[in-house]
């Protein structure tokens, strides 16, 4: 069974997931956001796709701050739990634009209408043997800026490991992809599908649910993101970068 078919048939089903959720009060999901727009710069005027939305934890917060995201995700029972989050958040139905549909499948169906295709742990869930025809897809999406930005698990962080293999809803089987992505592997795959150089940017410290219960250390892995023999090992990686015109793979 190819990567895609395990995906969907794992998030298709009734199985709860709960760390997908979208809820008000989730600071650590709100933080990292922040740390993606601020990273790629993201306009309110911008059409943005999010590539593997799950049950939108962090499309709803984007959302509610007024940014344009549209949704796609290959698990109609994800997307079903997106909307229903998304009415209890308050957003009218007009906000919430989604597609079931795979990667594969949305170049062709939404072809040329984006400025910034963005992901949240969606590229380690994807083929990683073949991630730069990925990209070379989400060329296709574009408008004119042609920008993309992901945030990933950083491989060098042992808890993200240890997560996949203990956390009762998630599966190592479907997360192993995290162990491939590293920057030069990244910045290989990018630039032979004709984008320019990558930038990287590692940070976080603390989990969810430490920064959930006391927002305040916030401040204190502010400090630790500097500290330079940390910063290899911090669990978060953001990756962005944009196509080079003209150039096709």
């Amino acid at each position: 069974m190819v990567q895609k078919e395990l995906q969907e048939k794992y998030y298709s089903t009734d199985k709860e997931h709960s760390y997908l959720r979208y809820r008000a009060e989730d600071t650590y999901a709100k933080n990292l956001c922040k740390y993606l727009r601020d990273f790629t710069d993201i306009s309110k005027d911008d059409e943005i796709l999010e590539i593997g939305a799950g049950a939108g934890r962090f499309t709803i917060h984007l959302l509610k701050e007024g940014f344009n995201v549209t949704c796609v995700d290959i698990s109609e029972v994800q997307i079903e739990r997106l909307r229903k989050d998304a009415k209890k958040a308050g957003l009218a139905e007009d906000r919430l634009k989604t597609y079931c549909m795979s990667i594969e499948d949305i170049a062709a169906r939404v072809e040329g209408r984006y400025d910034l295709v963005i992901g949240f742990f969606i590229l380690h869930h994807l083929d990683t043997d073949n991630i730069k025809l990925y990209f070379a897809r989400f060329r296709k999406l574009f408008k004119d800026k042609k920008k993309i930005c992901f945030l990933e698990p950083n491989r060098l962080n042992v808890l993200f490991i240890l997560q996949a293999f203990f956390q009762k809803d998630m599966d190592f089987h479907r997360e192993k992809g995290l162990l491939k992505l590293s920057r030069r592997f990244l910045k290989k795959s990018l630039e032979s599908a004709c984008y320019r150089a990558p930038r990287f940017k590692n940070f976080g410290f603390f989990p969810p649910q430490i920064i959930n219960r006391f927002p305040s250390v916030l401040k204190f892995e502010r400090m630790l993101e500097r500290v330079p023999i940390l910063n290899k090992f911090l669990p978060f990686l953001l990756i962005a970068s944009e196509s080079i015109p003209g150039k096709e793979l």
